[in-house]
């Protein structure tokens, strides 16, 4: 692809190149520094000899080895890319896998650019490399649904929408308001079960709480990181019935619930990431435990928690300056992020963790069951290997699936097949 000299002049003016005397541009002339015929207009145009030109640049082709072969001195700046390659090892094999990929060179280009400065600690850097993709991405999806649905009140599920409403209101474009609630499925779950005097009196303490905030619209978005029984938001559709209440989830599971209103950014019913993403959208806060009097009480942090509450301030500190970045670069917002390309993005960490992630990972747990009772270490399979957990690698991940879409193309091809017998069998019997 070779750029207009219109454009190019504004990239240069952006960047503070505005008094050089001219611009020699492949697309002006129909001629490329590749084939070596553009050198020989620069030389030609300027009446100069080429051991009076010093040419600059990251190519090793087009702009070291043709300049020298007419006698041009040149000079190699590796490109920043290649300089992040070598920082780490896995990144170079996730692009070649994605050199194509418009999203995968945006968020390559974006950490080579971080990469140029000074290292902060782990946990930043790690929030910056992978949670800020992924919350980005997320949350431009999230941008685009919100204002296609004309939604103008979103709640972000606390513990997980801690960043991601931090991260919503760097690139929302439309006037939604945000408001950050405390709702865990351990208080939704009482608004939805039990006897009915025990029910009325939950969602009548509930409502002394979440009538602090003006959810006085007819449309309410509620987001969260993932979901399976869709517990925060049928308990917010028991507490406003009249309400339109649409949830918007990174993935969600395969149970059914009748007239529930809602999408899910990664449209596989599978945690393709794992449980990591319960890393990316927390908050430094222990878990809340009830809501008395109008006001949330969390439970007494243990360990885990208190381990979780320290390090991930950084965490989100890095996420978040991710997307400050992005938009310092980008004037307008796209979504070249799929879930898709994440996902892989992810799990160039997850299946070959250096022995520094190991060892920062090591003391990191969680709890998914409601009380927040049972913790169990994050990646146990890093540490300990048996017949059941084997670490894999991304050859094998991307292996199952080629397997598994063409088994569905498959399906989609005998499908079409059938059908143009069966028209084909009707036609014959009229």
């Amino acid at each position: 692809m070779y750029l207009s000299k219109k454009f190019l002049e504004k990239v240069l003016k952006k960047c503070g190149y505005e008094n050089y005397e001219h611009l020699f541009i492949s697309s002006e002339y129909g001629k490329t520094k590749d084939s070596g015929l553009l050198f020989n207009v620069i030389l030609k145009e300027l009446n100069i000899s080429p051991k009076d030109i010093l040419h600059i640049g990251d190519n090793l082709r087009s702009d070291i080895s043709k300049s020298r072969e007419i006698g041009i001195n040149s000079f190699h700046i590796p490109k920043v890319v290649e300089f992040l390659f070598e920082t780490d090892t896995r990144i170079k094999k996730f692009y070649m896998n994605h050199n194509n990929n418009l999203g995968a060179s945006i968020l390559l280009g974006l950490l080579a650019s971080h990469n140029e400065n000074a290292y902060k600690n782990y946990w930043y850097e790690f929030g910056y490399k992978y949670a800020g993709p992924v919350i980005f991405g997320y949350m431009q999806w999230l941008n685009e649904k919100i204002r296609k649905d004309e939604i103008k009140k979103v709640i972000f599920v606390a513990r997980d929408g801690y960043t991601l409403e931090k991260v919503f209101n760097l690139i929302k474009i439309s006037n939604s308001k945000t408001y950050y609630i405390y709702f865990p499925r351990k208080i939704a779950r009482k608004c939805l079960y039990g006897q009915p005097k025990e029910v009325k009196n939950s969602i009548k303490e509930y409502l002394l709480y979440l009538n602090q905030f003006e959810l006085n619209d007819n449309k309410l978005g509620i987001v969260d990181s993932r979901t399976l029984y869709y517990s925060s938001q049928r308990g917010l559709i028991a507490l406003f019935p009249e309400k339109k209440i649409k949830g918007y989830y990174w993935y969600v599971g395969d149970e059914k619930y009748e007239n529930l209103n809602f999408e899910s950014y990664q449209k596989e019913h599978k945690q393709r990431i794992g449980h990591i993403i319960e890393l990316f959208m927390t908050a430094p806060t222990p878990p809340i435990d009830t809501i008395k009097d109008g006001i949330p009480v969390f439970k007494e942090a243990n360990n885990a928690e208190i381990a979780r509450i320290k390090l991930y301030p950084e965490l989100s500190n890095g996420a978040i300056d991710f997307t400050k970045d992005y938009l310092k670069s980008f004037n307008t917002l796209k979504s070249f992020f799929t879930s898709d390309m994440l996902t892989e993005w992810v799990n160039t960490f997850l299946y070959s963790p250096t022995e520094i992630d190991k060892n920062m990972f090591f003391t990191i747990e969680q709890a998914l069951d409601d009380n927040h009772n049972n913790y169990f270490k994050l990646f146990n399979h890093w540490y300990y290997k048996n017949d059941e957990i084997k670490n894999s690698n991304m050859d094998k991940f991307r292996t199952r699936r080629m397997i598994k879409k063409n088994k569905k193309e498959l399906r989609i091809k005998k499908k079409k097949e059938n059908k143009e017998k069966k028209r084909r069998l009707y036609e014959v019997k009229k």
